[in-house]
């Protein structure tokens, strides 16, 4: 039986059942005239009674089905009533009670079940029959909720569609597809507003699969870079097929990581755009003038030959397309030179026989005024030029006199100031260079010229006075006891160090003095006054590298040992409750591994023997209480200073580990973060489009250069004319894609 089924369907039960009963009795209308309905009626009136009863009793489908049995009892009641001539009020009275109870249970299941769709989605065909049976009662009110539940079945089932779409495996979802998800949810924006629940159930998927998605195009992009020669058209195709995939939602999950990962395309399409727009321009221009001909656009020439070198920079790449590409970008732009070299030789002949008679004059004395004179005129021909390959020209020949004039200048100080015997000879030659240099109107060059000269002047009579000074303060303050006078001292000694070593440095190149001497006994007294006594990470700085594009890390160490383990104070921490407080060290300076008697050990390799210590070439991974492998490779060749290493985290072994979140949160950063330890005056090299790293065996234009220089950290970056500045001193618009942290 249904749950909720029609009363004509009981009526007709009913008369079954009295038929069925009639045609096994005897009894004649005329008896059951005489004897009475109640007799003739006992059984069916008791069962409806007992029936309405126990439904009364109950709740949910057992009421319904107590009920239902009292109206098939109540019905065959009034068919036999109707036989017999005989009509009982109470049985219509206990059919007006049964009746009304009847269909206000359905109306309570109604109600029940039209606002929840998963209970709607549960019970939607009983729904469908309790709806049939109110109609019976009040159509009007059925009439409303057959519109409800046609609406709500509309939503189940589209919900039920994202959900299956959402299933999928994530390399099958298309835009179309979610297209067709936002289309729905549009759709049921009513309904979804008044249910917030499985609105946010289904915004949840969604952000669960875009997420999914995130991570196989990052991972796509990250493999294809990491290849020798990366596919352009692969790695933009793979941000274009994200970005497809999440345009359809963009206004539903408004989540910035998304729009990140799809912003980083920009980087590329600068190379995509010179492949297939600028490059192929360049490449007609230069077929066109390899072949022999006189008739040369200079302009429309000039202008290829400055594309071809501006656009130089982005072919020092190692992309897949960029290394098929012939004729390059310096062969074109050769090519260019020459035919416009040929167009304007008779301008530019004579300005090379002149440079060429200068740097190669036998006086170096006179040089320099010459050199001056021609720099002069190489400037007024520039600002009277209007030919634009010309003036290149003449601004590169002007350069190279630049050049040759500093070297000039240079050797006729190292001739003269080494041989000087008194202050006045200095200033003479100073004078002399100083007296040019205010002819050719160079301001930059006058400053530093006159601040050499007051360095020197200085040096060469106070110089001898100094390191007496410095040696009597030092005495004195190796005699003090701790007290505040000594650390005043210490300050004084500090100040004086840094006076005269800025000065030898000017003193060593101009041969003033043997400074040899001097600079043993600056180290000697900088290594003194030195606090020994604070702890290794504040001599030696740790650098951390976070590279914004791909979220990965590396971590830097300049020091002669790393300690790892869960307390706060080591070098590398791992807050796990398997990592002993200080678990084990790492000692670069003597190339070994050293377990401080750890609970669960330190191992090397694949051996589950517990290791006191094991020297770097044994073992290439070594693991750290049976859970966590590193791999430790050499990073660096051999030298006087040692050997630099790279590691990073191999494989967890214990998958117990993961049963904690935080430990997981953990790994998942220790997976992406490189360590790389430096010994002093060794470098890495950090490619600015790919974020790899290697020991700058072979530096590219596109690459920093980090280097441990003097317990500190130094890059360099040739694109931005950089060299071993201070990274305290790097701004973050000067390296846009790196942030730099020092620990």
């Amino acid at each position: 039986m249904k749950k909720f089924s029609l009363l004509s369907d009981f009526k007709k039960q009913a008369y079954k059942d009295f038929a069925n009963n009639k045609k096994s009795s005897n009894q004649s209308k005329l008896i059951n005239q005489i004897i009475g309905i109640n007799t003739v009626n006992k059984q069916w009136q008791d069962k409806a009674l007992r029936s309405y009863e126990l439904a009364n009793r109950n709740i949910g489908f057992n009421r319904v089905t107590h009920l239902q049995e009292s109206l098939v009892a109540i019905y065959a009641c009034e068919y036999a009533s109707r036989n017999s001539g005989v009509e009982d009020p109470n049985i219509l009275r206990l059919k007006a009670k049964v009746e009304n109870s009847y269909y206000n249970t359905c109306l309570e299941f109604i109600e029940s079940c039209i606002h929840d769709e998963k209970k709607m989605s549960q019970y939607y065909n009983t729904l469908q029959e309790a709806v049939d049976l109110l109609e019976e009662y009040n159509s009007k009110l059925a009439t409303q909720y057959k519109t409800i539940l046609s609406r709500k079945k509309s939503l189940i089932s589209s919900v039920q569609t994202i959900q299956e779409t959402l299933e999928a495996n994530v390399a099958d979802i298309n835009e179309n597809q979610l297209e067709k998800i936002k289309t729905l949810i549009k759709h049921h924006e009513y309904d979804l507003k008044a249910s917030p629940d499985l609105k946010e159930d289904i915004l949840e998927d969604l952000r669960f699969k875009m997420d999914e998605l995130l991570m196989y195009y990052q991972e796509k992009v990250e493999k294809e870079e990491k290849k020798q020669n990366p596919s352009l058209a692969l790695i933009i195709k793979a941000y274009d097929e994200f970005s497809k995939a999440f345009l359809p939602l963009s206004d539903i999950l408004e989540q910035r990581r998304y729009r990140t990962f799809i912003d980083k395309k920009e980087d590329y399409l600068q190379y995509q755009d010179f492949y297939y727009n600028q490059y192929p321009e360049l490449v007609k221009t230069y077929q066109y003038y390899s072949l022999p001909r006189r008739n040369v656009d200079k302009m429309k020439l000039i202008n290829a030959k400055r594309d071809a070198e501006k656009y130089n920079r982005l072919t020092n790449t190692t992309f897949a397309e960029f290394q098929e590409m012939s004729p390059t970008l310096p062969e074109i732009a050769k090519l260019f030179d020459n035919v416009l070299g040929e167009e304007f030789k008779d301008d530019l002949v004579n300005y090379y026989k002149i440079h060429n008679e200068l740097i190669n004059a036998s006086d170096q004395d006179e040089i320099i005024p010459e050199l001056i004179r021609f720099i002069k005129h190489l400037n007024n021909k520039i600002g009277e030029e209007k030919d634009h390959f010309l003036i290149d020209k003449l601004i590169t020949m002007q350069e190279d006199n630049f050049e040759s004039l500093d070297q000039s200048i240079q050797a006729y100080l190292q001739k003269n100031i080494s041989s000087s015997k008194k202050t006045e000879h200095l200033k003479t030659h100073f004078d002399y260079i100083l007296n040019h240099l205010f002819e050719l109107g160079d301001i930059k060059r006058i400053e530093a010229m006159q601040t050499q000269k007051k360095t020197l002047i200085k040096a060469f009579d106070q110089l001898e006075t100094w390191i007496v000074e410095l040696k009597k303060d030092y005495e004195l303050y190796q005699n003090l006891p701790e007290s505040n006078l000594k650390y005043s001292l210490k300050d004084t000694l500090s100040e004086k160090i840094k006076k005269i070593s800025d000065t030898l440095q000017l003193v060593n190149q101009y041969d003033m003095n043997d400074v040899g001497e001097i600079s043993q006994l600056i180290y000697k007294i900088e290594s003194k006054i030195s606090n020994h006594d604070q702890k290794a990470q504040d001599q030696y700085p740790k650098l951390i590298i976070l590279d914004q594009y791909t979220m990965k890390n590396f971590v830097v160490f300049c020091k002669e040992s790393i300690a790892i383990g869960r307390d706060d104070d080591n070098d590398i921490v791992i807050p796990s409750d398997w990592v002993s407080n200080n678990h084990c060290l790492i000692a670069f300076k003597n190339g070994v591994l050293i377990d401080n008697n750890s609970t669960n050990g330190t191992f090397v390799d694949s051996t589950d023997k517990n290791i006191t210590e094991a020297g770097f070439g044994s073992f290439k991974y070594f693991n750290i209480a049976g859970a966590f492998e590193f791999e430790l490779i050499q990073f660096s060749a051999s030298s006087k200073q040692g050997i630099s290493y790279l590691m990073r985290l191999n494989r967890v072994t214990d998958l117990e580990v993961f049963k904690d979140n935080k430990t997981r949160e953990l790994i998942q950063s220790l997976f992406n973060t490189e360590f790389i330890f430096l010994h002093q005056g060794d470098g890495m090299c950090l490619n600015k489009i790919s974020g790899q790293i290697s020991n700058c065996e072979q530096k590219e234009d596109s690459e920093l250069i980090i280097e441990a220089v003097n317990n500190n950290f130094v890059l360099s970056d040739k694109s931005q004319s950089l060299r071993q500045k201070r990274i305290s001193e790097i701004t973050s618009a000067q390296i846009e894609r790196y942030k730099f942290v020092l620990n």
